[in-house]
């Protein structure tokens, strides 16, 4: 599975991640043509199952990195993934989610008022017998 995802920030603007498998080792270029610090991420499945893992690498602006991780002697990539995104895009996606958090846990709170309404009112009619 290769996947090469980017983020946009404004128009023409972009961080886009590249990884290239050679052997054992996973190679990601991503180049931010914002003006904006970005930072980049790439996780990947070695076929020793050890998990490849480069958090929030930092990009500067209009600037582009390498970076590479190895799954180790013997071993393959099974799938590995990059992207990357600006701080802005970063601040904007946490932003959403925590606002679906909300209204999940506003949703879920309704739920159970709704539930306990149902509850109260069958041990009412059963009571009335």
């Amino acid at each position: 599975m290769l996947a090469t995802p980017f983020a946009h920030a404004a128009p023409g603007d972009r961080v886009n991640c590249v990884p290239v498998p050679i052997a054992s080792r996973l190679e990601v270029t991503c180049t931010n043509t914002a003006a904006e610090a970005a930072t980049a991420t790439m996780t990947a499945l070695c076929s020793n199952l050890r998990i490849l893992h480069e958090p929030e690498f930092p990009i500067a602006p209009a600037d582009t990195v390498t970076f590479s991780q190895d799954c180790g002697a013997g071993a393959t990539l099974l799938s590995w993934n990059a992207s990357g995104e600006t701080i802005s895009e970063r601040a904007q996606r946490l932003a959403r989610e925590r606002s679906d958090e909300q209204d999940k846990q506003r949703k879920q709170r309704e739920q159970s008022a709704e539930d306990d309404k149902h509850r109260e009112q069958e041990r009412k009619r059963r009571s009335e017998f």
